[in-house]
């Protein structure tokens, strides 16, 4: 790496320690805190299962990043949420290093959509190490090694099993066929050990999101769909500006096509299931740089521009309203639009070009989101303010504090819960940890008599369907509501209602 490159390579740091100092107070995706109760289960019950009483379910679906995060809170405990940000900056930064630092992985990985990954707490961050890995031993200029190509495959794959059609596409267009086949086995042999381990050959995530046995409705899946277009315009926008025609951008096409059209957009935010693909696209966009700064480069750049104002304008893209953790300020693209801008202008001072782009960032960044810096919190903390910011787990806290940590509850939204009722069990209504639901062995109607827990979360809002099995089903008639205005309103068991309003005068 060039003395130049390792400018702008710094310099990128400083806008990842930007992000952590004044975001780093965000609660995490919801889905994030699976992994941690998944950590916390291993350490406390030596398994890992959602429920304990379950035993082992295949729900996460990135096992690399289960792994990692277990390894994360065996070292820190109960700050493992903030730790696991500090794990996915440096993966972030890897990425970065890994592909020399290029103007493209530079501004690419400063965008809103790598940014994100940082404080989501979930496994994209990582991916794009590995993805950055992979590619950059495929580059090596005295020859890729074999056996490190094959190990940086399945590890991606093990981050992200989507990411296989990635690096099978683009092994089989480089005719590498020994380390395909390589690939292919060890990919292979992985499936069949984890359906040993699960009962199930894929995540359960992966049989909802895909449609297999989904419990997601007409309703449910129009909402997902306007989601998915917001955030594939997000990502389209921002790739835009380095998109160069290279044979890397075969398998970056053909793995976004799949999740436009065979995914079910859950939990996508900032574009984070395109994501992955970023690695390829800087790798193509380094290998044919843009044409020297003219009027046809500044055109274009206006153009694309003035198509972001548009669609921050029209809120075709996440802008900032809504949950805290998905917000995008007008304020960020600006920034991000103008190091992009900074990049492409005539190259009269090389050596602050990319270091000025990425102070720009980290300039929009702490614009965007002014706020003293905070120590790292508890895990408890983070889901705590994340139920501050929705309406779905009101009663929780009081539930908690009178029925115990260890009641059993129903929800279609069980990171908070699963987080807060450390000792309890939490039952998904949404499927991704209920093998039963998922695979259509049983409705959430027959679920409820069956298991009869102490409190039900009706299921959000959104799962209209699924809400109408429930009342229909007969389970509520043993419980009473006790939360007035809630997406997600909560009945607790009758014989309970005397527990649950502990405390309150008579």
């Amino acid at each position: 790496m060039s003395p130049l490159q390792r400018n702008g390579a710094w310099a990128f740091v400083a806008v990842v320690v930007a992000v952590l100092l004044v975001r780093g107070w965000l609660p995490p995706y919801d889905d994030a805190f699976f992994f941690v109760r998944f950590a916390r289960n291993l350490f406390e019950h030596g398994g890992f299962a959602w429920n304990v009483a379950d035993g082992p379910v295949y729900g996460n679906t990135s096992q690399l990043f289960q792994v990692l995060v277990a390894g994360v809170h065996g070292l820190v405990g109960p700050y493992t949420v903030a730790a696991t940000r500090l794990l996915l900056a440096g993966c972030l930064v890897g990425s970065v290093w890994a592909l020399r630092a290029s103007p493209p992985a530079v501004l690419l990985m400063a965008s809103p959509v790598a940014l994100a990954t940082v404080v989501s707490g979930m496994e994209t961050a990582v991916a794009l190490l590995l993805g950055a890995l992979f590619l950059a031993e495929l580059a090596r200029p005295t020859g890729a090694r074999r056996g490190v190509v094959v190990a940086w495959a399945v590890l991606l794959t093990l981050a992200r099993p989507d990411a296989a059609l990635l690096v099978v596409v683009t092994l089989a267009w480089d005719r590498r066929w020994p380390a395909l086949a390589a690939t292919l086995l060890c990919i292979g042999l992985g499936v069949i050990g984890l359906w040993w381990a699960y009962g199930t050959p894929v995540p359960l995530s992966f049989l909802t999101k895909s449609g297999i046995g989904s419990v997601y409705d007409e309703t449910f899946l129009s909402l997902s769909q306007r989601a998915k277009q917001r955030h594939v315009a997000l990502f389209l926008w921002v790739v835009l500006p380095w998109l160069r025609w290279h044979p890397r951008l075969v398998p970056a096409a053909l793995f976004v096509g799949y999740h436009v059209l065979g995914n079910v957009d859950v939990m996508g935010l900032h574009g984070r299931f395109y994501a992955p693909v970023l690695p390829w696209i800087a790798m193509a966009a380094a290998a044919r740089p843009a044409p020297a700064a003219d009027r046809r480069v500044w055109a274009g750049l206006a153009v694309w521009a003035a198509v972001g104002v548009a669609l921050v304008g029209f809120e075709v893209v996440p802008v900032d309203r809504g949950w805290e953790i998905g917000r995008i300020s007008p304020i960020t693209y600006a920034a991000y639009a103008v190091a992009v801008a900074v990049v492409m202008a005539p190259r009269r001072s090389e050596g602050v070009v990319v270091p000025l782009a990425a102070a720009v960032v980290a300039a929009g960044v702490v614009i965007a989101h002014p706020r003293v810096p905070e120590a790292p919190q508890r895990d408890n903390v983070y889901a705590w303010r994340l139920d501050k910011q929705v309406t779905s787990f009101r009663g929780l806290r009081r539930l908690a504090r009178c029925l115990g940590t260890d009641a059993h509850v129903m929800h279609s939204e069980i990171g908070v819960p699963g987080m807060i009722l450390r000792d309890g069990t939490v039952t998904d209504l949404g499927g991704l940890m209920s093998p039963p639901l998922a695979l259509g062995q049983a409705t959430v109607g027959e679920v409820c008599q069956q298991q009869q827990p102490d409190a039900i979360f009706l299921p959000h809002r959104n799962y209209v369907r699924l809400n109408e099995l429930l009342k229909d089903s007969g389970c509520l008639e043993g419980y009473a509501r006790v939360v007035r205005r809630s997406s997600s309103p909560l009945h607790v068991r009758r014989d309970r209602l005397r527990d649950y309003h502990c405390g309150e005068r008579r």
